[in-house]
């Protein structure tokens, strides 16, 4: 870790790359050697290349490599000309308040560096999502190489960031300063998070005005002169833009791109946790249960039933209790507090014992953010969730999940990975009729899971490398791209 520090001190001109892999929790933690990509020189070309041969590779290897193999050599160098840039345009850590979008900056940059080959220290210009950029900021961005925007639910239209003239989505760009941007421009896994049944009449903004706007936005992007990927968190996410905007070309500027949380072991697999298959000292599986149940849009997630769902949740992880399961009720956001609440109204007559895990959200230290969350999630057996980074982290992580469906974005995840099992629909308008009680199935769910710990395991892995795969062939045109730009 030596000369990484000189590095970390707060300014615009960072590294993707990050402090984080200092070890923080004592010898007992097993975080050990991971260090930056660019440290390490390891890299997804590296990675498959390292096959003996095709056939030791899985399909998913097998399809990149024919398409890919001759660049492999050549791209590692791509951006190792003349210290060119790369600018990174998200919200930041310390701007939000929520756990996943903490996270989300550093892992986005993460991915960029080693499905690009860099393996030396890599500038970042840094530019704050969460503000109209100025002149200055598009005159520094032509100076690098090229421009990342996202991850995350950039594409918000009831998000008081995006009720604005200039984009109509979170990041205030308008339609003359994209065309300004004259580097290629790659949206990294952003999402279009508009809730069920919200503002539907104007297809999910406040009202007209802005949409217009947003769709000025997506014609600005569509006819940039320097290429332009629009990679999209899901499909669900993809269908909605590609409905609202059919001028883009889909696979070539519109194209499903998954989010860097979901890749976090792939990318470094020391941090990947095997708490899910890893016996104890007493030779008895470790059985934690995460739970987090999101505080905003209530009436959206749950209609008229948040009551009725919330004690169907509570009678769920009373009966979890009693089968040995050590409860967790994890806070994303300070707000994150009717389960909570809901609990201590009806324990009295019917407890059960529970531990209230609260994430920091004040992330001035973001590399002490950073750590709390993965040491977390590396230590619990099975993650559930409403939000969709309280399942992509944990599930990038190599930890089972739950997903409590009540956005179409998580619905979509589990789907996406193949594996719509992994998700329980919570809201009672859009379950099945004649269906098995909500209780009932979230506990099937978890038992399923301590059954099969080691398929689910695999499944985990398997779902993460075809993840990779498609991330690989994104940025590589992204490479390409910038590359090509650069030789002119």
């Amino acid at each position: 870790m030596v000369g990484i520090k000189k590095y970390m001190k707060e300014s615009p001109w960072t590294f993707g790359g990050v402090k984080a892999w200092e070890r923080m929790y004592g010898e007992n933690d097993n975080i050990e050697n991971c260090k930056p990509t660019w440290l390490i020189g390891k890299t997804y070309c590296q990675h498959v290349l390292n096959k003996s041969n095709y056939e030791d590779t899985a399909d998913w290897e097998q399809t990149w490599l024919k398409t890919w193999r001759h660049l492999c050599q050549v791209m590692p160098h791509v951006l190792e000309i003349n210290e060119y840039r790369l600018t990174h345009v998200a919200i930041f850590a310390g701007s939000v308040s929520n756990t996943g979008d903490n996270i989300l900056p550093r892992a986005t940059r993460m991915a960029i560096e080693y499905f690009l080959g860099i393996t030396k220290p890599r500038k970042w210009y840094l530019v704050n999502a969460r503000g109209k950029p100025s002149s200055q900021n598009i005159e520094q961005m032509n100076q690098g190489a090229g421009v990342i925007v996202g991850g995350g639910g950039l594409f918000y239209p009831a998000n008081k960031h995006s009720q604005q003239i200039y984009s109509g989505w979170q990041w205030q760009v308008s339609s003359t300063q994209l065309l300004q941007i004259n580097k290629p421009l790659l949206l990294f896994a952003i999402g279009w998070n508009a809730f069920r049944n919200q503002y539907s009449q104007f297809g999910g903004f406040v009202n007209l005005k802005y949409r217009d706007v947003f769709q000025a936005s997506l014609t600005a992007m569509s006819n940039r002169q320097s290429w332009t990927g629009v990679g999209l968190r899901e499909y669900y996410s993809l269908e909605n833009i590609n409905a609202q905007h059919p001028q883009f070309y889909p696979p070539r500027q519109l194209f499903y791109q998954p989010c860097a949380t979901t890749l976090l072991a792939f990318i470094q697999p020391c941090l990947a946790s095997k708490t899910l298959i890893d016996a104890t000292s007493s030779s008895t599986q470790q059985k934690i249960l995460s739970v987090n149940v999101a505080a905003d849009r209530l009436a959206n997630r749950f209609g008229n039933s948040t009551s009725v769902v919330l004690d169907s949740i509570i009678d769920w992880l009373r009966r979890a209790s009693n089968v040995g399961w050590t409860i967790h009720l994890t806070m994303q956001d300070l707000h994150d507090t009717p389960l909570l609440k809901r609990i201590s109204l009806k324990n009295d007559k019917h407890g059960f014992n529970y531990i209230v895990h609260k994430f920091p959200t004040d992330c001035t230290n973001k590399e002490h953010c950073w750590l709390e969350v993965i040491h977390y999630y590396r230590s619990v057996t099975v993650a559930a969730s409403t939000r969709g980074h309280g399942i992509m982290i944990p599930f990038g992580l190599h930890t089972a999940t739950i997903s409590l469906i009540t956005h179409e974005k998580v619905k979509s995840f589990v789907k996406d990975i193949g594996h719509p099992e992994w998700g329980v629909e919570l809201t009672p308008s859009q379950r099945k009729h004649g269906s098995i009680s909500l209780a009932d199935e979230l506990f099937q769910k978890l038992e399923y899971i301590d059954n099969n710990r080691h398929r689910v395991y695999q499944e985990i892995i398997t779902a993460q490398k075809m993840l990779a795969s498609t991330t690989a062939a994104n940025v590589m045109h992204f490479a390409l791209a910038m590359a090509k730009q650069q030789r002119q």
